[in-house]
């Protein structure tokens, strides 16, 4: 090992001393230059500087982590956020495994360090720094999945509403024109059936039809499962093809195309509008022919807003856009929708088809369908199986969780299952009151009170799917209040998720 000689009377041009009082601008000079995510917080847990790292992990601009709070910035998946983990040891936190959703609402894994900030022997303030993990590589399994069409049946969709009508009408227009196809509407409401009638409708009936969750592709391996990999990639699949070159004439339909990312969106619409896709220099581009046809779980113009869709891919895709109604506009159409449901179940579960007890019915037009066709199909199918071969279902059939919300006709609970309490709560469980005072009773009010406000706070959470940030904003107050609240009636927001 060579070893470094220096002169006789070599002194160094700075002393530890002056590198302690380095100016605010020059730690912040040195920090916009670090490797890893750096975050810093004031006591509360508000966010005051963020470095381009951070921004890079988290796939925004820096400026827009600042002034917020670290809770809704880093907002844990799963168990409590880093900060409260530092707090409750007091002491710095050392490569904490942490997972957390994004300002964009993708997940993150990664490693955090936490360390308090003291100032005569006083509080003022933490910092965060994070490590993101190294995306996953792309597996054979996981690469060969994506390549595999999807089992095509006949296509049947209900209904004579004048909304859905429209909706039939453009699809049977433009099944067959070379242009891409852009699906709007809320989740449930039958997109991906719609695209399989489109594609079945349309000259391609007879080649693949391939379909992939955009807001489920692992993020590490979105580019190589859409645009493949060549011999020279490292991975288990040399020469992969990708999915729009594997088309061959066929369908292929991008579900939930807000969850891709950014840089994709950019690439995809590169691949789209030169019909091409380059994967090696060196190497020809491969064509590209298929129908592409792409869904959206929000209203356009809020994903445009919000940054979750590049304006340019708008362009390109919306040249022909269909807009699916919700389930609550197409009352007219649930006995039709009903009927047909009992009936495909009955034959799935082999049982006689009942009719729909015309109460039912009635409260059914009543409700808002927040999960749409899904959540209409999940409440038959619950009624079904209780009515044990009965002639009619009925109210008095369904499970407690659909029971209570027909008859309040919130419309407040998308149907989840994952998302029922790991303690087995049941989604309309009202907690006691949190104390217990001799001198109240039923009488007093006291008590309807405590409940009314426990089963709004689950309502939020139910509809923003455990989301206590956009819970809070729902309900106009602050985040910290809203966790007040929520720990006041012992709630865990995590059960809803």
């Amino acid at each position: 090992m060579t070893k470094i000689s220096y002169p006789p009377n070599h002194k160094s041009l700075i002393s530890p001393l002056e590198l302690l009082v380095l100016s605010p601008l020059d730690c912040i000079a040195i920090f916009d230059k670090f490797p890893l995510g750096v975050i810093f917080t004031d006591t509360y847990g508000k966010i005051i500087y963020c470095n381009n790292a951070q921004g890079e992990i988290d796939d925004v601009n820096p400026e827009e982590i600042v002034n917020r709070f670290l809770t809704e910035a880093l907002e844990p998946t799963d168990g409590p956020d880093i900060l409260f983990l530092a707090k409750q040891l007091v002491k710095p936190l050392a490569r904490h495994p942490y997972a957390y959703n994004g300002l964009k609402g993708r997940e993150i894994k990664s490693f955090c360090w936490s360390y308090p900030i003291l100032k005569d022997y006083r509080l003022k303030g933490y910092i965060i720094i994070v490590e993101a993990k190294t995306p996953p590589e792309a597996s054979e399994e996981t690469l060969s999945a994506a390549l595999e069409p999807e089992p095509l049946e006949p296509v049947e969709i209900i209904g004579q509403n004048a909304g859905l009508l429209r909706v039939m009408g453009s699809a049977n227009a433009y099944c067959d024109s070379p242009l891409p196809i852009l699906l709007s509407g809320p989740e449930g409401a039958g997109k991906r059936l719609l695209a399989k009638k489109i594609h079945l409708s349309s000259q391609r009936k007879d080649k693949p039809f391939l379909a992939l969750n955009c807001a489920t592709l692992p993020r590490g391996v979105i580019e190589t499962i859409l645009f493949g990999e060549t011999d020279k990639a490292i991975g288990p699949c040399p020469n992969y093809p990708g999915v729009l070159a594997s088309a061959k004439g066929g369908t292929i339909y991008l579900a939930n195309l807000e969850g891709l990312p950014l840089d994709n969106q950019a690439q995809l619409l590169s691949a789209l509008e030169e019909k091409r896709v380059y994967r090696d220099a060196a190497r020809p581009p491969i064509g590209v022919d298929a129908k592409i046809i792409a869904s959206l779980n929000l209203d356009p113009k809020e994903a445009l807003v919000s940054g979750k869709l590049s304006k340019s891919l708008f362009y390109s895709l919306g040249r022909v856009h269909i807009s699916l109604p919700p389930l609550s506009e197409r009352v007219d159409d649930l006995y039709s929708l009903s009927v047909h449901l009992l009936r495909k179940h009955s034959a799935i579960l082999e049982r006689r088809v009942p009719e729909l007890d015309p109460s039912l019915l009635w409260q059914m037009e009543k409700y808002q369908w927040p999960g749409n066709v899904d959540e209409l199909e999940h409440l038959l199918v619950s009624g079904l199986i209780n009515s044990h071969n009965d002639s009619l279902v009925s109210l008095r059939h369904l499970t407690p969780y659909y029971a209570d919300a027909l008859t309040q006709g919130t419309g407040s609970f998308p149907y989840r299952p994952s998302r029922i309490s790991k303690k087995g709560e049941f989604p309309f469980w009202i907690p006691d009151p949190p104390r217990k005072d001799p001198e109240i009773d039923e009488d007093s009010g006291y008590l309807s009170k405590v409940r009314d406000e426990a089963r709004t706070l689950k309502t939020h959470l139910y509809e923003n799917q455990g989301n206590v940030t956009k819970a809070a904003e729902k309900m106009g107050i602050s985040r910290q209040l809203l966790s007040y609240r929520l720990k006041k009636f012992g709630i865990n927001a995590g059960n809803y998720r």
